[in-house]
């Protein structure tokens, strides 16, 4: 793939057939215009997780070469495991970030429920506002909704690709959580505000990355 198409496919200038031919929707409304995303290299990859896009928290210094690694990380920090949290460091694969987050001891549930979308909003923040590209690409994006459409993934996805998605009802969707964080980053960077959320240890990084 030449590195025109590939540009054009990260902003989203060709898109999934029957959606859209371009992602400057800024006068789309929120649900006429979905833009979809998954794998790094499909279209609208940014958005992702595993995009390779490297960030430092001005917290501790600590640079992340993607939100995944951060988000994986920081789990591990939540749970006090600082062996799988040296090792997720230690990688640069989002693939081994995501099988390490899974091996995090003390795991409890309920409290990873809990501060799970504070932590993947403080790293797509961060992620965002330190990347004038990326920033630029995820505002072109309008008012359209954003739906990581991960077969896979019925919690950060919605549990089918782009073209099963249309074909079934919402109602059989999956939570998309990741959509709706990147949503509210979208937001905050169109209000002009580092922080949207309660007084948290994260918001007070972001206050720090504005």
């Amino acid at each position: 793939m030449n590195s025109t198409r590939s540009e054009k496919l990260q902003q989203g200038v060709f898109h999934t057939a029957g959606y859209t031919e371009t992602a400057n929707t800024e006068d789309s409304t929120f649900a006429s215009s979905p833009v979809f995303f998954w794998k790094p290299t499909q279209t609208h990859g940014y958005l992702g997780q595993w995009h390779m896009s490297s960030f430092t928290d001005p917290s501790n210094n600590q640079t992340f070469n993607c939100a995944e690694q951060y988000m994986m990380y920081h789990k591990a920090i939540l749970f006090n495991d600082l062996d799988i949290a040296l090792q997720i460091m230690q990688t640069n694969s989002p693939r081994q970030h995501k099988s390490l987050g899974a091996k995090v001891k003390n795991f409890n549930d309920k409290v990873w429920n809990k501060e799970k979308g504070n932590i993947v909003e403080n790293g797509n923040w961060l992620k965002f506002t330190q990347s004038e590209q990326l920033k630029a690409w995820l505002l072109s994006t309008g008012e359209s909704e954003l739906i990581e459409a991960s077969p896979f993934d019925r919690i950060w996805g919605i549990g089918f690709t782009a073209e099963d998605a249309v074909k079934v009802e919402r109602s059989l969707w999956g939570e998309n959580l990741l959509g709706k964080v990147l949503t509210r980053v979208r937001n905050r960077l169109r209000a002009g505000a580092p922080d949207a959320e309660e007084s948290t240890k994260g918001a007070d990084e972001n206050k720090s990355a504005e």
